[in-house]
Order: structure tokens, then C-alpha cells, then sequence
């Protein structure tokens, strides 16, 4: 399938959608970490993430190129102190967006046949969903690089660490909480 026109959409509308993510991230409650962070830089993760998005379809949409990319971000926002959930949230935001954007473009939709735009829609879901996957992954293998390198945590930390995003009321209860570093 040919996927320049959407290219081409997200191209030309790819500030607009990094506006959008910035607003919506900014103000969920689930990403309050990205709260204290700069409107540039926010514009700046958002606009990569869109970015690696027209590469990805214009390099074949790659699994292999998904997992680098997200990796590494994953990597980058443990480093950056982002907790987990929010990472996944502001992920989820990003998927929103596009899927409001993309549903008003009827041109794009409209001369596509049932099979194409399933197709379609697939691999553009997949790519944020491989994302999500990805992003953990990177996480955690940065998590573990860094105990394997002698980093402690204490219980607290890794509350905040893994779960800071979530509402309060679902904050798990510190003994149901145990870390064991195997």
C-alpha cells in the first residue's frame, strides 16, 4: 500500500499536532511530571515522536526501527526521571491526537476501499502500540543496567518510579509492595 499521502498530511499538519500534544499533556492529570516541564521541550518530544512517524512509513514501517527508536526513548525518560505510567500516558496522548487529526481527513479516508483502509489503519495503531511495548522494554533494560551497575532503591523510589502517574486513589498499599533484586 502507498502511504505518501498520509505522509504527506502528517507532514504538512506535524506542528499542529505537537501544539495539540502539548496542550493535552499539560494538562491530563496523569502526566505531572510533564507539568514542570518547558512548552518547547514538550513541543520537541512531540514533534519526534510524529517525525519518527513519516520516517517509519517512508522506510517500510519497520518492527526492528519501532524498537530502536522507542528504546531509547524509554531509556532517555528513566534517565530523565519520568515515571512509567506517564510515559505511557503521554504516549496514549500522542496516539489520541493523531486518531483525532487522521478522522478529519476525510480526503485521506474517503478513496481508500475497506481492505486498504483497514490495512491502514492497522500499521499506523501498531505503531503506537509497538511504541508503548518498546518504551517499557527500553525502561526496564535501562532500570536493570543501572542496579547492574550498583544503583539502590529504596521502596519509596520505586513507588514514585513506576507509579507517581496514577490517581491517588489507586496508589498500592507499601506492604503490598516488594522489590527483590534476583
Amino acid at each position: 500500500m502507498d502511504y505518501s499521502k498520509v505522509i504527506v498530511v502528517i507532514e504538512n499538519n506535524i506542528k499542529n499536532l505537537a501544539e495539540s500534544w502539548k496542550e493535552e499533556v499539560k494538562k491530563a492529570k496523569f502526566t505531572k511530571t510533564y507539568h514542570s516541564l518547558e512548552d518547547d521541550e514538550i513541543i520537541r518530544r512531540a514533534l519526534m515522536v510524529f517525525e519518527h512517524l513519516v520516517n517509519w512509513l517512508k522506510t517500510g514501517a519497520s518492527n526492528d526501527e519501532a524498537e530502536r527508536y522507542f528504546e531509547n526513548v524509554g531509556k532517555d525518560r528513566l534517565r530523565q526521571g519520568i515515571p512509567l505510567s506517564e510515559i505511557n500516558y503521554a504516549l496514549y496522548l500522542d496516539k489520541k491526537i493523531f486518531w483525532n487529526f487522521i478522522g478529519d481527513q476525510k480526503e485521506l479516508m474517503g478513496n481508500l476501499n475497506s481492505s486498504d483502509t483497514l490495512e491502514m489503519m492497522t500499521l499506523l495503531s501498531n505503531y503506537f502500540d509497538l511504541g508503548s511495548f518498546f518504551l517499557t522494554q527500553g525502561y526496564f533494560y535501562e532500570f536493570f543496567r543501572e542496579l547492574d551497575d550498583g544503583a539502590v532503591y529504596s521502596k519509596d523510589q520505586l513507588k514514585d518510579f513506576l507509579m507517581k502517574g496514577i490517581p491517588e486513589y489507586k496508589i498500592i498499599r507499601p506492604d503490598e509492595f516488594v522489590w527483590r533484586h534476583i
